[in-house]
């Protein structure tokens, strides 16, 4: 009788055991095993998931643009000192660099027949303050514009700068009225051969964002449009 009673409490025990597992883990139609899935799927911890950064987003002549290697490619020419555009040029730059974190490298290239650039070394610049600072004297410094716009070379020194950053969102802004000029050379040929050359050196498929300033009638469009959808890039038309 003894015997009976004691195989009977260990039954109970045994059946109490097995609904208190049973309320950790569920069983399948089939009677396998699984986790419960009120448990989260990575037990391992938050800390080992990385989230993506979100992009830094800047605003440049009323546009905006995402990107953490940024340069700005610009034509100074004489143009360019027309109804005050370089004037405004100058702010819009400013402003914008002071718009970065400090995630952001970027580079200035301002061009006409000659080459302003900021850093005076090629490579970008971190945005520290100190940085920001002295990009701000070389634009600032730039008190007239230059003869020629010779676009091809500052485009391939905007893309030498930036293909340097080692950030993940590279961007180039190109700005202008790409009344193409250089050195006497015949407008469409060099066009041509402008298209051809950054097609060839964006070896790292930067996005070339471009930026059409001046009077209507007075700005090659469709060139700016077309450089900018050879390189992944925006287009935009600023009126002055």
């Amino acid at each position: 009788m003894v015997l009976s009673r004691l195989m009977r409490l260990g039954a109970a025990v045994f059946f109490l055991a097995a609904v208190e597992r049973a309320s950790l883990f569920g069983k399948d139609s089939a009677g396998a095993t699984k986790a419960n899935l009120d448990l989260p799927f990575d037990a391992g911890g938050e800390d080992d998931l990385e989230e993506e950064e979100a992009p830094e987003v800047i605003v440049f002549y009323g546009q905006m643009y995402e990107g953490d290697g940024i340069v700005f490619c610009c034509d100074t020419s004489a143009s360019m000192s027309e109804g005050g555009k370089f004037e405004r040029l100058q702010r819009e730059v400013t402003t914008t660099i002071f718009q970065f974190s400090d995630r952001v490298q970027f580079g200035i290239v301002f061009f006409n027949t000659g080459i302003a650039k900021f850093p005076a070394s090629g490579g970008p610049a971190d945005s520290t303050p100190a940085m920001k600072e002295a990009a701000t004297q070389m634009v600032m410094a730039a008190t007239s514009t230059g003869n020629g716009s010779c676009y091809k070379r500052g485009l391939i020194e905007a893309l030498r700068m930036v293909n340097q950053a080692d950030r993940k969102r590279k961007i180039i802004v190109c700005l202008g009225d790409a009344l193409l000029s250089c050195g006497g050379q015949d407008w469409t040929r060099y066009g041509e051969e402008t298209l051809r050359e950054v097609r060839s050196q964006n070896v790292q498929a930067v996005r070339v964002n471009t930026i059409c300033i001046g009077p209507q009638g007075q700005a090659n469009e469709a060139w700016m449009r077309q450089l900018a959808g050879e390189n992944r890039g925006t287009y935009a038309r600023v009126n002055e």
